[in-house]
């Protein structure tokens, strides 16, 4: 263990990316219980659907800075990112780089500069391709691919003497997280009136990577033919599709879109039967919540490397035609499968 131990982290995009950042973060804390983490990303803590609230309520993460250029660059960004960083200068013993690892040279180029050399940090990790991490040890029939490479991380600061069982890595992240929410005062079922809920995330940020709306539509109607009851939720810009949604499929359904913040959302899945989505960031919480999970992905996504964590999921892709060949008997059928039943 080092003492007095300073460690920076930088990993932006959206909230499934940031949750995926979550098994570096538990093992860093398990191998160094006294060190500080600063999380740099370019989330807002206050926003309602912010991740970052959940960091701080598992104690993971120390301090926050938000930064202005990840998704949209300027030249005017890239001036208040360096005069944020600035103040930082010489606080960091390491930096660790978890943006997206297909990321081009220039841009691992730049990594480099503004958080590891501008910060005069003394040790940098993956800031030229966080694959390099694969050269450590890794459990054999691990597949997620991301997640495994953050736990790689864990072999970094600490190569032997490993105190921590990677078997038992999901499920301890999942016991931290249900018994944090479970000081949050917050009753879904008095919030939302009906429990025992399918959830249901029909949306996603780029169009290629969306099961149509009516495909969501006709699964739901099935669903509450045989007496379920569906939980739609997305962000406050997506209140409207979900209104639509849910007037679309009846009484028996309840748009939460916007309404609930992480947190929230925590404890909505917790007591949920089944999740079911497309590949965001939502689908990444009931991974890590070991909720039951049917996920929906294009071929799009990078095979493999952003599926959810946990142990009861059932993941459909169709690998060259577009997510709309995905078929509603299909989802049934991972429903069937994740939950032992018939809803054929």
């Amino acid at each position: 263990m080092i003492n007095d131990l300073n460690i920076l982290l930088v990993r932006g995009g959206g909230i499934g990316d940031i949750i995926l950042s979550i098994p570096a973060l538990y093992g860093l804390k398990q191998l160094h219980p006294d060190c500080s983490i600063t999380f740099l990303s370019n989330w807002e803590e206050k926003s309602i659907s912010s991740p970052i609230s959940m960091l701080y309520k598992l104690e993971l993460i120390d301090d926050h800075i938000s930064i202005p250029f990840i998704n949209k660059p300027s030249i005017s960004n890239y001036f208040q990112l360096v005069k944020i960083l600035y103040n930082e200068r010489n606080k960091y013993q390491i930096s660790i780089c978890l943006r997206h690892s297909l990321r081009k040279l220039p841009s691992k180029i730049f990594d480099y500069l503004l958080f590891k050399y501008f910060l005069n940090v003394k040790a940098g990790i993956g800031f030229w391709n966080s694959s390099e991490l694969s050269r450590f040890p890794s459990r054999g029939d691990d597949t997620y691919p991301m997640i495994q490479e953050y736990k790689r991380l864990i072999y970094v600061l600490c190569s032997e003497g490993l105190s921590i069982d990677q078997n038992n890595f999901e499920h301890k992240i999942s016991d931290l997280i249900k018994e944090k929410i479970e000081t949050v005062p917050f009753s879904y079922k008095d919030k939302i009136g009906i429990d025992n809920v399918i959830v249901l995330c029909p949306f996603g940020r780029l169009d290629e990577k969306k099961w149509d709306y009516k495909n969501y539509i006709r699964l739901s109607k099935i669903l509450v033919n045989k007496g379920k009851k569906i939980a739609i939720i997305g962000s406050r810009e997506e209140f409207r599709i979900g209104q639509l949604l849910k007037e679309d499929i009846g009484s028996s359904s309840v748009n939460l879109c916007g309404k609930l913040n992480i947190i929230e959302l925590c404890k909505l899945f917790k007591a949920s039967e089944i999740y079911i989505g497309n590949d965001t960031g939502p689908m990444h919480i009931a991974g890590l919540l070991n909720i039951p999970t049917v996920a929906l992905f294009s071929r799009h996504s990078n095979p493999g490397k952003f599926y959810p964590m946990g142990g009861k999921n059932h993941i459909i892709r169709n690998q060259t035609s577009s997510i709309n060949s995905i078929t509603v008997d299909e989802v049934l059928n991972g429903i069937n499968l994740v939950l032992g039943t018939n809803y054929a």
